[in-house]
């Protein structure tokens, strides 16, 4: 099935031209599994998680009956639900109001009984997965690193005509986790190129991307990495890959890496070494900001961000900023 039509390919934006934020633990940790496709029997994950010399360990379970871990367009509607939330003014009690309609649109997914077929599975993983984070959720201005235990989704209420399946007309109330709306109302958030991301062809290269753009921003999200290498193996672990054999890994992410290479966001992902010993080199492209000499003269890229960062947290609609 493919994904809705748009007129030509957006390229990645420069990080000062970005205008959507995502909560910054969900990325760098990878809660959801890259893969498109899994057996409905991968129904439990364990990863360790290491930052600055600290050791954590993340943990996701699901149920068969909803078809296993979240994962794939999972990912999708997630960052969606995340990007929604922050619009909508982050209210207290946690809950996302949206037609499904609108949150094809968003995910950039056609309107069709396939998309709200997946909708509906995924929302169903996402409130039955139980992860635990040990040791490894950051919360800002608290030092150290926090353990949290909670489902994606704590609820959903929908509302639908004459209680026909989920449908373009449905109403959804969805009750994010905790730990997740109490981590983007502290503003602990990273930018996300939204447009970029929903223009991209396949869910497993979607995820990739989201997982190398919290990666390359680290925790200073005004700047961003030129070049990260990691082990295959420690990325097949932040990828939630089933599969551990160092040539399946290598094959299972080859379509993403020619995808993000082909659409600008990567120079080069680079293969190197054998067995246990072998790496992945990622070549980020530099993204130069468009903009006009007389906003570059008044305002340098960097403090444009950090004074769109200052609106926000002192209230100010996205789009106002």
């Amino acid at each position: 099935m493919s994904r809705t039509p748009r007129v030509g390919k957006p390229q990645p934006l420069a990080l000062e031209q970005t205008t959507h934020f995502d909560e910054a633990n969900v990325g760098r940790l990878g809660l959801i599994s890259v893969q498109e496709r899994i057996p409905d029997t991968y129904v439990r994950w364990s990863a360790p998680f290491q930052v600055d010399g600290h050791e954590g360990e993340i943990v996701c379970t699901c149920s068969k009956e909803v078809g296993g871990v979240p994962h794939g367009l999972d990912g999708d509607f997630a960052t969606v639900l995340n990007v929604l939330y922050l619009e909508q003014g982050a209210p207290e009690d946690g809950v996302v109001q949206a037609t499904a309609y609108a949150l094809l649109q968003r995910a950039g997914f056609q309107d069709s009984s396939y998309y709200y077929d997946k909708l509906n599975a995924s929302l169903e993983r996402l409130r039955e997965a139980r992860y635990r984070v040990s040791r490894a959720w950051k919360r800002p201005g608290r030092k150290g690193w926090d353990t949290v235990d909670f489902n994606y989704i704590s609820q959903i209420e929908s509302s639908t005509a004459e209680g026909r399946a989920l449908g373009q007309g449905t109403m959804l109330a969805i009750k994010l986790g905790t730990p997740i709306t109490s981590s983007i109302r502290l503003k602990y958030l990273r930018p996300l190129d939204l447009a970029f991301l929903v223009s991209l062809k396949r869910p497993l290269t979607r995820a990739l991307y989201r997982l190398l753009n919290a990666v390359r921003q680290g925790e200073d999200a005004t700047s961003r990495m030129s070049e990260f290498r990691v082990a295959v193996q420690s990325w097949a672990e932040s990828c939630k890959l089933r599969e551990r054999e160092t040539s399946r890994i290598r094959r299972n992410l080859e379509d993403a890496h020619q995808e993000l290479i082909e659409r600008g966001y990567l120079k080069e992902a680079r293969f190197e070494g054998r067995g246990s010993k072998a790496t992945f080199t990622y070549i980020f492209n530099v993204q130069v900001p468009t903009l006009s000499s007389t906003a570059q003269e008044v305002f340098p890229p960097s403090q444009m961000y950090r004074v769109l960062e200052r609106l926000r947290t002192s209230g100010v609609a996205l789009a106002t900023a």
